[in-house]
């Protein structure tokens, strides 16, 4: 009996450890839009200590924020102006964003506030088109389903 409770113990642990050397083997790749926006050395710090930032950050470049519509125009004069943000401090430069390609934009090169109940809107200089970010809280449902999924 003493020898099946050990043998069980000892294939429980060979298996744990062959379950972690899978799951690192299986570890992503930082998403290289995520370089554009943040030191090298920070999202390795990531990757290596917190993964569930990691995620968030790369879901963030594609899910987060959407352009807005007309019904949103009318608000544009009194609207923010999208600036660019310096990747070793994460803080506003004095650049601003003047035009994006639609189909290809990094947020995470983007100087922006999230609000924690109310969408935040950008006008990015004056090309007429006009980003929003979803707030804070409903960017954590959505990642959330995502997730789940």
């Amino acid at each position: 009996m003493k020898n099946k409770s050990l043998t069980m113990i000892v294939l429980f642990i060979a298996l744990n450890f062959i379950t972690i050397s899978i799951l690192g083997q299986n570890e992503k790749e930082i998403d290289n839009r995520l370089k554009e926006g943040y030191e090298l050395s920070y999202l390795n710090n990531l990757k290596t200590n917190s993964p569930s930032t990691l995620s968030i950050l790369t879901y963030d470049l594609d899910y987060s924020w959407f352009i807005a519509g007309e019904e949103i125009s009318s608000k544009a004069p009194n609207m923010e102006y999208l600036y660019y943000k310096d990747p070793s401090t994460g803080e506003k430069t004095d650049v601003r964003v003047e035009s994006v390609d639609i189909e290809n934009i990094n947020i995470s090169s983007f100087y922006y506030e999230r609000g924690h109940d109310t969408y935040k809107f950008y006008k990015i200089g004056n090309s007429g088109v006009i980003i929003g970010f979803y707030s804070a809280l409903e960017n954590a449902k959505r990642y959330n389903n995502y997730k789940n999924q």
